[in-house]
């Protein structure tokens, strides 16, 4: 499947919220590999996974 910004979005989204990586990849049918490797050619997808892995802790600490 082809990584377009709106499906990158959705992963996003779902990390900001607190859902791991690999529950949303395999929500939406997408492999890590294939993730992992946009991530290495794409620099910017990177540093977008990690503000939203890092929105994703900081929403599940403030439900405490």
């Amino acid at each position: 499947m082809k990584y377009n910004q709106e499906l990158l979005n959705k992963i996003y989204e779902q990390l900001a919220l607190g859902n791991s990586i690999k529950s949303v990849l395999k929500d939406l049918n997408l492999s890590w590999e294939g993730f992992r490797q946009l991530m290495h050619k794409k620099p910017k997808v990177r540093q977008e996974y990690e503000l939203a892995k890092q929105d994703g802790v900081d929403y599940l600490l403030s439900e405490s």
